[in-house]
């Protein structure tokens, strides 16, 4: 998508650990991917911003866990 830079949740992507290859895939069109909250390289968004986070996760439809 050009230039634009995505944050995508961790539990968005899918682990196949039955595949030699080790495949991670990240079940998205490109549609919803246009609709995705991004940033470009030299204005990254804030870890601490509940906004945006929140809204990426609920882009993705995955649940926000909270890490220690």
């Amino acid at each position: 998508m050009g230039d634009k830079l995505f944050a995508i949740p961790l539990e968005a992507f899918e682990f196949n650990t039955d595949d030699k290859e080790g495949r991670i895939v990240l079940n998205l069109n490109k549609e919803k991917l246009k609709e995705a909250p991004g940033f470009d390289k030299d204005n990254w968004p804030s870890h601490s911003d509940d906004e945006f986070t929140n809204s990426v996760y609920s882009l993705y439809g995955v649940e926000r866990r909270e890490y220690a």
